[in-house]
């Protein structure tokens, strides 16, 4: 991955969490400013429009990561990181899915527990990127083919 490829993935991801994050606080923890107000905090819609918004970017980036970082990686073998890097591509499919879920479902129950799980998956997909993040920069580096240096 290239230095813009790592900027733009920590960007947008960030993006994603803060929205996300604000978005969870004034729904669950805000309280409405009368009986009859259909949200927690005025600045609630635009704050998931943000969070909707920026949903894309983030699967895209993930596009990024996988054809440049990850499917690379899986194939040669590289030990590094691994098992964290798997799990956020797990966690990355379920988040897409039940992101996805939050927006499209119709039925009550299931929407009454899509949000949550969702936010829970967010957070700790994130737990785990920072893991990855941390647990690549404190392993010794071997010499890496010319496909996986920084830049190339």
């Amino acid at each position: 991955m290239t230095r813009n490829d790592v900027r733009l993935l920590w960007l947008s991801f960030l993006g994603v969490a803060v929205s996300g994050v604000t978005l969870g606080w004034m729904r669950w923890w805000c309280l409405p400013p009368d009986e009859f107000a259909l949200v927690n905090h005025p600045w609630q819609p635009s704050v998931h429009s943000l969070h909707v918004a920026l949903g894309p970017l983030a699967i895209f980036v993930l596009g990024i990561v996988w054809s440049s970082h990850a499917r690379p990686r899986l194939c040669a073998g590289s030990r590094p990181g691994r098992r964290s890097g798997v799990l956020l591509l797990a966690l990355s499919m379920l988040l897409v899915l039940t992101g996805t879920a939050v927006q499209v479902i119709d039925a009550e129950r299931l929407r009454e527990w899509s949000g949550p799980v969702h936010a829970m998956l967010g957070i700790g997909w994130f737990a785990v990127l920072l893991l990855h993040a941390v647990a690549r920069v404190a392993s010794p580096q071997p010499a890496r083919p010319a496909e996986f240096r920084m830049g190339a």
